[in-house]
């Protein structure tokens, strides 16, 4: 199967500002000890410069990550990554938990995760719901949990494995757009927006004039 060769690229070389980066580990099994998922996403978060600023473990419980995020995001969290709870098993609720918080989704990032997922797993990859959204300026991104992609690093043990693991490459590319955005000091916020109607168009638009 071919790779998929992306149009333009992110320039490394240009500076970023380091991002306050939080990683929340959702499983009913682990424990700091066991949780190499975690440990990779922090380490990824350290090696690309970014600040790693507080690491946790929930159960998966609705009531428990939407907690733990919304106090992160209180305490002035940039970036927050989760890891586990996006299947599709009857305990996987980190979507549910998190979905409502967003203030906006950013659908861009299912998309392209599916599209990497897809060169390695197939249609299996229709098994993960990661998904990305804003919450209070707050980035916010929902991965996949897996130990063998973690501890066997390209070698695969599984199809959730083979999904966690291709998801990192996209989950570091975003915290670069999230850094971008810090840079610029302008945290994201929702827009209140109107409807309007010209010549029988129809057009939302932001009341910061942005069109959407």
């Amino acid at each position: 199967m071919n790779a998929l060769t992306p149009g333009g690229k992110i320039d490394s070389s240009r500076a970023i500002k380091p991002v306050k980066v939080a990683v929340l580990t959702v499983s009913d099994t682990r424990d700091e000890e066991s949780d190499t998922s975690g440990h990779l996403l922090a380490e990824r978060v350290k090696s690309a410069g970014h600040d790693l600023v507080a690491k946790g473990i929930v159960k998966d419980n609705v009531d428990a990550i939407r907690a733990q995020v919304l106090a992160w995001v209180s305490d002035g969290m940039e970036a927050i990554v989760t890891t586990g709870g996006t299947g599709i098993t009857g305990r996987d609720v980190t979507p549910e938990a998190l979905r409502p918080l967003f203030d906006k989704e950013i659908d861009g990032f299912a998309v392209i995760f599916h599209l990497v997922s897809y060169q390695s797993v197939g249609l299996s990859t229709l098994q993960s719901r990661a998904l990305a959204g804003i919450v209070k300026g707050c980035f916010v991104f929902c991965l996949p949990g897996s130990n063998g992609a973690v501890r066997d690093g390209s070698r695969s043990t599984g199809t959730s494995g083979s999904i966690a693991f291709a998801s990192l490459p996209i989950f570091a590319a975003t915290l670069r757009i999230a850094a971008r955005s810090a840079s610029k000091g302008t945290p994201v916020k929702s827009c209140s927006s109107t409807r309007a109607t010209t010549n029988g168009i129809s057009s939302t638009r932001a009341a910061c004039g942005c069109q959407l």
